[in-house]
């Protein structure tokens, strides 16, 4: 599917999942059942639980799906047949219902400390564009291929200064996504 679904877990927020493949299907007393898979070429760790946490919110709030009819495979690739784990009602590992309450308010915390770095909207509502040195600078550039505040670096023309310099024009002590 790979298609991107968005959802609010809180007025004003909205977060965005893009699930790699997923079934449902009405169930006879007119609920609904649903199997999200998310294909993985890594090893398990706790930061898949949490993708998949979110991939549970987010078929709550879009499909209306409730927690006892979700079921969450995060297929191993690597593993081969043998390498896919079920979450949810009934299944290998439980959905915790605190582990979800732990996302949402995660996204929302997130989503309120990025909100802070951008300016407010003026007297006509027009929100200006943030101001690149209030996000904090990525030692490492590789990460920069994904980021997706690359379209602020390229229009303040940091793509071609150099660490050093940007250590001096963009403070170190400011919450970012790097």
């Amino acid at each position: 599917i790979e298609t991107t679904q968005t959802f609010s877990p809180e007025k004003g927020v909205e977060a965005i999942v893009v699930y790699d493949f997923f079934l449902r299907w009405p169930r006879a007393d007119g609920s609904k059942t649903m199997i999200i898979f998310d294909w993985k070429t890594g090893k398990e760790s706790k930061k898949i639980e949490d993708q998949l946490c979110a991939y549970a919110l987010a078929a709550q709030s879009i499909f209306s799906v409730s927690l006892d009819g979700l079921i969450l495979v995060p297929f191993y690739l690597s593993a081969g047949p043998e390498g896919y784990k079920k979450y949810g009602t009934g299944q290998e590992r439980p959905l915790d219902s605190s582990h979800l309450a732990a996302m949402r308010s995660r996204i929302i915390e997130s989503s309120r400390q990025m909100m802070a770095l951008h300016p407010p909207a003026d007297d006509n509502g027009v929100v200006p564009a943030p101001d690149p040195a209030r996000f904090s600078y990525a030692s490492d550039r590789r990460g920069c291929r994904r980021c997706p505040f690359q379209q602020m670096c390229l229009a303040a023309d940091f793509q071609h200064v150099s660490h050093a310099k940007l250590s001096t024009l963009i403070p170190r002590d400011t919450p970012s996504s790097s």
